[in-house]
């Protein structure tokens, strides 16, 4: 018998091949006039969300030429007033932004891992967990528990629904949910 993600699963398969034999007829508006083979051709936006979600705050950022291109376009403002709560530091002079690009690469690993990993195997992967990578991906669940209990705009992501579910899946046996 088919579960139900596998036939969601197989729903969204079929609408992507749906999809991409329109693409061959059609262009897509979406899609049109961009750089090939390049989905995402600049990250500022991710940078720019938290200086007007969190004004109170002080931004420490780490040197990127791309994004301090992509911030000299804008004046960023609450109403009339500018917000100038960011700057930019160099990471080999800055422990916490090198703590927090630790911390970035493992949730991406984490996040590459949850993506590549088959809805099947999340059991076997729970039950094959020793001590120490339980207490750890314990801590890590909770300390996102924490954050988002804290403030819903603490985490923020671009992930699938399917990714979002295996992350749930996976935390039930180590957090309650």
């Amino acid at each position: 018998m088919i579960s139900d993600i596998e036939a969601i699963n197989e729903h969204s398969y079929l609408v992507l091949i749906d999809i991409l034999r329109n693409a061959k007829q059609k262009e897509l508006a979406f899609i049109e006039n961009n750089n090939p083979l390049e989905l995402i051709d600049q990250f500022g936006e991710f940078y720019q969300r938290p200086l007007g979600l969190f004004i109170n705050s002080q931004h420490i950022f780490d040197i990127e030429e791309e994004i301090i291109k992509h911030f000299d376009k804008f004046k960023f403002c609450d109403g009339d007033i500018p917000l100038e709560n960011y700057i930019f530091k160099d990471s080999k002079d800055d422990f916490l932004i090198q703590v927090s690009d630790i911390t970035a690469g493992f949730l991406g690993k984490y996040m590459t891992f949850i993506n590549e990993l088959k809805f099947q195997k999340i059991d076997k992967v729970k039950e094959g967990l020793n001590s120490l990578q339980t207490d750890n991906i314990t801590m890590l669940f909770k300390l996102l528990i924490q954050s988002e209990l804290k403030s819903k705009a603490f985490l923020y992501h671009v992930a699938s629904l399917s990714a979002i579910e295996k992350g749930s899946l996976l935390a039930q046996e180590f957090i309650d949910l």
